[in-house]
């Protein structure tokens, strides 16, 4: 699959991509090396009476068997105008599967849809698809409500090494060039290796080896002792020479939750009235800042008064000032607040009903 931007080397034997190339930056961004594929569906079992399961020192160490075997059923091959897409579908170790890759025209990133239908089983188990990125010594970031965290730096002393969260997306930053996996379904992601249940307090958080950790019922608490049935989640995937955190926010962000247009109250057979029938659509607030790095994460009625939240999240980390508009209303008092909605200190609008945060 090519567009003007990638070329994207699938083979459908294998179920994965085998090499994915920025033409930009004149590289390869898979690993052609790595033992698995690019988007490789992987199944680990076993782990029963393991440190797997439990933090006890006295349990034996034991890596789980990891399969990424795929029985290929059937390869479509589709190309159009918005784009070329191969579909396969195929046995792998948990079920059967269907894998779609697709390259939109213009320059836009990969994209790859998975729809699995899973056999339970009580058995100790994991999910996970392998990106193995050529990325050798790359930052790992993802981030979080707070912002951005880079894993290898900023971790709590005894935190989780084997498995870590993310909101949306997983960045890989390199001198040569950064790369983007949005991840809007599957909230985490290991480096390195699958999880082996070592516990480790030190572990090598950099590199390009990353694993989307779909599931798992290692535990006794908070998971399904089996996990079957239908199973869909995608990812979307850019690259660039030096990749913002505000584009990674903004690109994570859309691929997690898309724009959509809906008209309220628009009837035939009723009268319409403003700001219905301004068929151009409306604004409800705005929010403005220098290189768009401050944007809304939620506007919602106050609990415990009067008045509206609004929260905001600096998505660059270098901090700076918001506008606060609200077209046809004057802001006629507000106060910054904490998580729990407490007043802080008053802030002062602007003269035209405007406020400025910093």
């Amino acid at each position: 699959l090519e567009n003007a931007r990638y070329r994207l080397t699938v083979r459908p034997q294998r179920g994965a991509v085998v090499s994915w190339f920025d033409k930009e930056l004149n590289r390869e961004l898979a690993d052609p090396a790595d033992e698995w594929g690019f988007g490789q569906l992987l199944y680990a079992s076993g782990g029963e009476g393991t440190r797997l399961v439990s933090n006890q020192a006295d349990l034996p160490e034991r890596d789980p068997a990891v399969s990424g075997s795929f029985r290929l059923h059937q390869a479509e091959l589709r190309r159009g105008v918005h784009g070329s897409a191969v579909v396969m579908r195929g046995d792998v170790p948990f079920g059967t599967a269907a894998i779609e890759w697709r390259l939109p025209a213009g320059a836009s990133g990969p994209e790859v849809q998975y729809r699995c239908v899973k056999a339970e089983t009580t058995a100790k188990e994991a999910v996970y698809v392998a990106f193995p990125l050529n990325q050798a010594g790359g930052q790992v970031w993802s981030d979080s409500q707070a912002g951005w965290v880079r894993w290898d730096r900023d971790q709590l002393p005894g935190a989780c090494k084997e498995w870590l969260p993310l909101q949306t997306a997983v960045l890989s930053r390199r001198e040569d060039g950064d790369v983007l996996i949005a991840s809007p379904d599957i909230p985490l992601f290991c480096v390195g290796t699958v999880v082996q249940g070592r516990w480790p307090k030190e572990k090598d958080l950099t590199g390009g080896r990353l694993f989307s950790y779909l599931m798992n019922n290692y535990w006794h608490t908070n998971y399904k002792a089996s996990q079957g049935g239908e199973i869909a989640f995608r990812y979307r995937l850019t690259s660039g020479s030096a990749l913002t955190f505000q584009e990674a926010y903004r690109f994570g962000w859309q691929s997690r939750i898309g724009l959509y247009a809906h008209r309220i109250s628009y009837q035939d057979f009723r009268h319409v009235q403003a700001p219905y029938a301004d068929i151009g659509g409306g604004t409800l607030a705005a929010v403005e800042s220098e290189d768009e790095r401050i944007v809304a994460s939620t506007i919602k009625r106050a609990e415990w008064a009067e008045g509206f939240i609004i929260r905001l999240q600096d998505t660059s980390g270098e901090g700076g000032e918001a506008r606060i508009a609200i077209p046809g209303r004057r802001i006629a008092a507000a106060w910054s607040q904490d998580l729990l909605e407490r007043d802080g200190p008053a802030l002062e609008p602007e003269q035209d009903g405007s406020l400025r945060v910093r």
